[in-house]
């Protein structure tokens, strides 16, 4: 594991996730209510692995389906290694980054009969892999809540950087995409509007998080949150294609431990023989 710390990043989302790693890593990973630390019923670490086995079982099914090559994956926001443990028993090598040394902590000794795993502390943007290192490139439940579109992006050419030649990405991201109409512009600035605010709030409560108040009754009630955010499909798409991936293709499913329907984006660094191929969405 790396030792040092990364340099303080401008992304904001990180203050959030190193909270939770810090107080309640397994709720942070897998939020479902009642399952917190002070909540009815939480998790234990044999639920919370177990819950990461299934959702597997789902997931790897549509890797299958599209095309994987099992020699060495990278993880980007590997958590408290709820996905890591069975993406171990799947590649013969895993390197799970995440911006949260609480997360990697916990994640430690529930992997520490794995020693085809790495973990990595980063700051959200720059991954510690050489270039074309793995042959895989997955992550669940974590573009959602970068706060900063254009760290989404980073963390995409990252990927494309690290995947060697025919290698392919299984990414989770909500997506979204405006209907045929004639208000598309207002839509737009509807949505813009409202992702204004919702950043507001966001960064207010951010501000609690860094305060010494963030452990109290005040700071657990008003500062501890999990910032979401959609991303435009049309958008995301053209960004891929920027970066060199080939055959893109978006994938929805309902995940049952999440009890919502979740999008995961496909693609593959192209060999340099590979001819160009055209996008296709293909909901399931």
């Amino acid at each position: 594991m790396q030792t040092e710390p990364p340099k303080r990043s401008s992304l904001q989302s990180n203050i959030e996730w190193q909270a939770w790693g810090h107080y309640d890593p397994l709720y942070g990973v897998s939020s479902i209510p009642g399952r917190n630390r002070r909540g009815k019923n939480p998790w234990t670490d044999e639920e919370f692995y177990a819950r990461g086995a299934e959702d597997w079982t789902l997931l790897s099914r549509h890797w299958e389906q599209y095309g994987i090559v099992k020699e060495s994956c990278l993880e980007i926001g590997c958590g408290a290694g709820r996905m890591t443990r069975v993406l171990s028993k799947t590649f013969g090598r895993v390197y799970g980054c995440d911006v949260s040394p609480g997360m990697i902590s916990a994640a430690e000794p529930a992997l520490k009969d794995s020693p085809n795993v790495r973990f990595d502390l980063t700051d959200g943007r720059k991954i510690p892999l050489d270039d074309g290192s793995v042959t895989a490139a997955f992550s669940t439940i974590v573009f959602q809540h970068l706060s900063d579109p254009l760290a989404v992006i980073d963390n995409f050419a990252e990927i494309y950087r690290c995947l060697s030649p025919g290698g392919t990405m299984m990414i989770n991201l909500p997506l979204h995409d405006f209907p045929f109409t004639g208000f598309v512009p207002a839509l737009r600035l509807l949505y813009r509007v409202g992702r204004f605010f919702d950043n507001f709030r966001a960064n207010c409560k951010r501000l609690l998080l860094r305060l010494p108040i963030a452990y109290t009754r005040i700071g657990l009630k008003f500062g501890f949150h999990m910032h979401a955010t959609s991303y435009d499909y049309p958008w995301l798409y053209s960004q891929l294609i920027g970066l060199g991936f080939d055959d893109i293709e978006v994938r929805s499913f309902w995940v049952e431990s999440e009890q919502r329907l979740h999008y995961y984006v496909f693609g593959r660094k192209p060999t340099a023989s590979a001819e160009p191929r055209s996008a296709r969405s293909v909901p399931v």
